[in-house]
């Protein structure tokens, strides 16, 4: 593995420490092994937080408000927004509409 230094910068290293995590991820046999990892790797609350936005996300998708949303989780809209923009700036993201379910890709005018 690289060491920070051979970086030019730290998000250059976040990166390649996101696809080293991806690439070990990829190689669990087993749901059980990824579970015992990621038991390991997280504390409660770490873990807490990711169902936390997936669950944001699913709402989302469902078609429920911020104000639904925020009800059912007990969470602020300021953080229902905050994952919504966080996975609508998401470098791989094609559109709203993929968000939502639809298959949409965004063209450039």
């Amino acid at each position: 593995m690289k060491t920070f230094e051979y970086f030019k910068s730290r998000k250059e290293w976040d990166n390649y420490l996101i696809e080293n995590f991806l690439e070990i991820i990829e190689k669990f046999g087993s749901l059980k092994e990824m579970e015992n990892f990621l038991n390991i790797l997280l504390s409660n609350e770490e873990k807490k937080n990711i169902s936390r936005r997936l669950a944001v996300i699913a709402l989302l998708r469902e078609g429920k408000t911020y104000k639904e949303i925020s009800e059912i989780l007990w969470i602020s809209p300021g953080t229902i927004s905050a994952i919504k923009k966080t996975l609508l700036n998401y470098k791989n993201y094609r559109s709203k509409h993929s968000f939502y379910g639809k298959d949409v890709i965004r063209t450039e005018a």
